[in-house]
């Protein structure tokens, strides 16, 4: 069970950093049965969550 939250988490995390999904969207695609479960997950995997994450993580817009 742990290899498959893991795989979940790794997809969760590309989504975070490549997306504008909303954390409930990104937890709904990736299969977790509630928000709350993934946010829960998210943050025993990471030490973070994941709003934390995507605003570490995600590259900033370039100025045009």
């Amino acid at each position: 069970m742990q290899w498959v939250s893991g795989g979940r988490i790794r997809l969760v995390q590309e989504l975070l950093e490549t997306t504008d999904h909303t954390v409930d969207r990104i937890a709904a695609q990736t299969g977790f049965p509630t928000t709350g479960n993934f946010r829960s997950q998210f943050g025993k995997l990471l030490g973070v969550t994941p709003g934390t994450y995507r605003k570490a993580f995600r590259p900033q817009a370039k100025a045009a």
